[in-house]
């Protein structure tokens, strides 16, 4: 447990009570002139009759339900805090590497989690670290794991790689890479890389002058400060971005949001990680792959570092959950949606508040996965939990939502999901496959489904795929993951149904993949379908134009030959033969 979440936990709410009171005293003094405005904006809104019709009638944002389930594997880590996680795309695993142990020492274990239970990996490993940054690099098809604090409490800047089987190290320090750093935030972006920004660095030396971002003098004593540069991996080298972006923080919560396909990034704290007092901001900014641009949503959570933030498809925007906040570790869950902030309804005994947890989303339960972290007064937790999160139907008056079973089958007011339990492929992969079907009260367009041709394919091959359930009429997308890539555009008959004839990627790298269809359903939902193949490695090189050629000519040659030898044998013999 470090030192500085307790210390952080005991002088907030000190730092908190001594701000309400600043700001009550200012509220006051402003009271008669904000009630003066608010009654001239009230009137002037009462005196335009459309305007107060139609905000009469603007609907309230549908409120997302989150159902928590603990899980309760045969094996697990240890209790952990401040690991590293991410989703293995390719795989279909969970990776968790390091992490803070209960008794204050580092790990340099990796973690897999199959979706049903954790294992070990083993062979060579980073060296211990905790609040490393990690995310899948969706060009490499690996998971990209960058800096943290080390077992000697030095800053890391290095750079490595999980293959699906072994780490291997990119680069110890890469000579125009970020500058080593702890809580930095690092995600998916829409250009198609990895996003890495802001973190706890070295504060530069008296003597450093003024060098580049990245080749910065340490301070001798230690001293760090916050960092607010923007650095871009695209698969084989960092590389600064000089887009102006958010203050400089560190810890913040950052995830890529596949409904509005951009990267989103909430809070932090900008003060360097372990300062007593910290400071938390509570801005929303987002990353749509080459500039930032800050939100202005109508609400949003309480500011907070170190908390889950992830994608939810199923809630149409992201969920964020836990983290430390002004007066300690944080319970409340949250989704932002097209552009806003909503308080998440939660249906289930939420488990206990905490920081610096490891999650991913997982697509095969489907929902966010969330193991360990920090709890009240310094406990380390070891629990295995599932956050299923959905939206409500807008005509239903009750909501009724059942907790996953061991087979992994989730119902909830809004869809039914089941997960057929994986099978063993002769070629050693796990199938799962996965089909959404729609209530009975909704089925106006037959059940929400999508299927493929083939399970097992090739690089380059062509699939086929059909899909029931959408809007009759409807533009449907059909794109092929884990590099997200658009393979067909087409629209809806008048069942609701689709086919579209896609082409594998030929560069598509062997192991787990999907076709996704997104669209939405008669009910204007917004839906993403997703067909899990398994790429084989592409067949042996075809023989070229020459090849082919000196074979053809050789077919030729070799009957030609024979018929004009066999020729001359008969005629030698016939001449040799006497008459009679």
């Amino acid at each position: 447990m470090p030192a500085s979440f307790r210390q952080r936990s005991e002088s907030r709410p000190a730092r908190l009570i001594a701000a309400y009171a600043g700001a009550f005293g200012r509220a006051r003094r402003l009271g008669a002139a904000a009630a003066t405005c608010a009654g001239a904006a009230l009137a002037a809104l009462a005196s335009w009759p459309g305007i107060a019709a139609a905000a009469a009638a603007a609907p309230a944002p549908m409120v997302p339900m989150v159902q928590w389930s603990v899980l309760h594997p045969a094996a697990s880590p240890p209790p952990l805090g401040y690991a590293a996680a991410a989703f293995d795309a390719d795989q279909g695993d969970l990776v968790v590497f390091g992490g803070v142990e209960a008794s204050g020492a580092l790990s340099d274990s990796t973690w897999i989690w199959d979706g049903r239970t954790w294992s070990e990996a083993s062979g060579s490993a980073p060296p211990a670290r905790e609040m490393a940054s990690m995310a899948f690099d969706p060009a490499l098809h690996q998971l990209i794991l960058f800096g943290g604090r080390g077992a000697g409490g030095q800053l890391l800047g290095d750079t490595w790689a999980w293959n699906g089987l072994s780490w291997y190290e990119i680069a110890a320090s890469l000579p125009d890479g970020p500058a080593p750093r702890e809580q930095a935030s690092l995600a998916y972006d829409a250009a198609g890389d990895l996003v890495l920004f802001g973190g706890t660095g070295y504060a530069p030396s008296a003597s450093a002058g003024s060098p580049g971002p990245s080749t910065t003098s340490a301070s001798q004593d230690g001293a760090t400060k916050v960092l607010g540069d923007t650095w871009i991996w695209n698969g084989q080298k960092w590389a600064l971005s000089d887009a102006p972006g958010p203050p400089a923080r560190s810890g913040a919560a950052f995830t890529w949001d596949s409904t509005d396909h951009q990267t989103v990034l909430f809070s932090g704290e900008t003060s360097p990680s372990g300062a007593n007092p910290a400071t938390l901001v509570s801005d929303t900014w987002t990353w749509n792959g080459t500039t930032w641009s800050q939100r202005r949503p109508s609400a949003s959570p309480p500011p907070r570092t170190g908390a889950v933030f992830t994608d939810a498809p199923g809630a149409s925007g992201a969920l964020l959950c836990y983290g430390e906040g002004v007066s300690g570790a944080l319970g409340d869950t949250w989704v932002w949606t097209h552009g806003d902030w909503v308080q998440a309804k939660v249906s289930s005994a939420e488990p206990p508040a905490r920081v610096g947890a490891a999650w991913g989303f997982d697509p095969r339960l489907p929902g966010a996965t969330v193991f360990g972290g920090i709890g009240a007064g310094g406990v380390v937790f070891a629990d295995t939990d599932l956050a299923t999160v959905s939206l409500p139907e807008p005509s239903a008056t009750t909501t009724t939502t059942t907790a996953p079973s061991a087979s992994t089958t989730t119902q909830t007011a809004r869809s039914t999901t089941t997960t057929v339990a994986p099978t063993t492929a002769p070629h050693g992969h796990s199938t799962v496959t996965t089909t959404t079907v729609a209530p009975r009260s909704t089925r106006s367009a037959g059940p929400l489904s999508l299927r493929a041709s083939a399970d097992d394919v090739r690089p380059g091959t062509t699939v086929h795929l059909s899909g029931e359930g959408f809007a009759p009429g409807s533009l449907v997308v059909v794109s092929f993951h884990s590099k997200p890539a658009v393979m067909a555009k087409v629209r809806a008959d008048s069942t609701g149904g689709f086919s579209a004839a896609v082409t594998v990627p030929p560069r598509a790298s062997p192991g787990h993949h999907s076709f996704v269809a997104a669209g939405v359903t008669p009910e204007g939902r917004p839906v993403q379908l997703v067909a899990a193949v398994y790429v084989l490695p592409p067949l042996k090189r075809g023989l070229n134009t020459v090849e082919e050629g000196s074979l053809v000519a050789l077919a030729l040659v070799i009957p030609g030959g024979a018929w004009v030898a066999m020729t001359a044998l008969g005629r030698w013999r016939s001449r040799r033969t006497p008459p009679g």
